[in-house]
């Protein structure tokens, strides 16, 4: 059981640790997958939209 894993390894006596973003560089970073998503998806099909999903047949 992974509870009885994290007590073993006394995870519990440890602080939580704070984990900051820096939401510009992960914002610049979401945007530029999101522009290579689209540039995928547009080469493609050209003219049409992503046909790729289980809601397409």
């Amino acid at each position: 059981m992974i509870q009885n894993w994290i007590i073993e390894h006394g995870l519990y006596d440890q602080p939580r640790q704070r984990r900051e973003i820096d939401r510009p560089r992960a914002d610049r970073e979401a945007k530029r997958i999101i522009a290579a998503w689209v540039s995928d998806a547009t080469a493609d099909a050209p003219g049409e939209a992503c046909r790729e999903g289980s809601d397409h047949a």
